[in-house]
């Protein structure tokens, strides 16, 4: 993904989820809110829901939190924070898809609520960077109102899942077609041309 489309994808979610938190009236810390940013904007690609390569076969990720305490804290941190991480936004903005499953949402809330808990245990015991922990503990406390708000972000923005914006945004950087720009600015982003020069016949 180029940098300048992740800044503006960056830049689209955090207007996003400005408006959703003020909808909601739900209030977080603004090292949260950068988090949550970052973490629409790494899930806009479809690879980020794929199980992180340190894992050899595809498993539950219950059957991943239960492993994970077998592993040492810098590897636990990770799994329990690719739990965490995937099932909120899964649960924020595939939610209706779960109604047609047998494990339903709380299922997975729960799942990631717990993932969130034991990561500010361990982030705390390998030393993370300060407000690294109350960060997660903010997503365990507000785990539930995030799910909605990462819904209306998704209902607001006509999104079924930010992998359509990244692959439009992507065709217009190399096509400038202007049917693009229109599906662009339809959903809230203003295309910016880079700023390459360009080779002219």
């Amino acid at each position: 993904m180029s940098q300048l489309v992740m800044n503006t994808l960056m830049e689209f979610f955090y207007e996003s989820l400005q408006r959703a938190l003020a909808e909601q009236k739900i209030k977080l810390g603004q090292a949260t809110e950068y988090y949550l940013v970052d973490l629409l904007s790494r899930y806009s690609k479809a690879e980020s829901l794929i199980q992180p390569s340190y894992e050899q076969e595809e498993k539950t990720y219950g059957e991943l939190y239960l492993e994970s305490y077998h592993l040492s804290p810098s590897e636990r941190s990770k799994v329990l924070k690719y739990i965490g991480d995937t099932t909120l936004f899964l649960c924020g903005f595939f939610s209706e898809s779960f109604k047609r499953k047998l494990v339903d949402i709380d299922y997975y809330a729960t799942l990631g609520r717990a993932s969130y808990s034991h990561l500010v245990e361990v982030s705390e015991y390998i030393k993370m960077r300060i407000g690294v922990p109350e960060v997660f503990a903010e997503l365990v406390n507000k785990f539930l109102d995030l799910i909605d708000v990462i819904a209306e972000i998704g209902e607001k923005t006509h999104l079924s899942g930010s992998s359509d914006l990244l692959r439009i945004y992507e065709r217009w950087l190399r096509t400038h077609s202007k049917r693009d720009r229109k599906l662009l600015k339809e959903k809230g982003i203003e295309p910016i041309r880079d700023i390459t020069p360009r080779f002219t016949q």
